[in-house]
């Protein structure tokens, strides 16, 4: 089983996010975190937050592709 490690930036520099999973979990994620970012206000989270989504699929695009860069290259 292909394992990855991922450690991404936040901004507070003692914060990191790991995520641990397979290629095939890691290609699921990214699958989801584009669709997100292609249909941010189909989301139940849009009645919540409203047009602040729009920035939110835009921080959640650049994270999708560092992300990918990440996984596979």
């Amino acid at each position: 089983m292909l394992c990855a490690f991922l450690y991404v930036y936040h901004p507070s520099p003692s914060q990191f996010i790991r995520v641990i999973a397979t290629e095939e979990e890691y290609k699921r994620i990214d699958k989801c975190l584009l669709d997100f970012t292609k249909n941010p206000m189909s989301y139940d989270l849009y009645e919540m937050v409203g047009d602040d989504i729009l920035e939110m699929a835009e921080d959640v695009e650049e994270l999708r592709k560092d992300l990918h860069k990440a996984i596979f290259g």
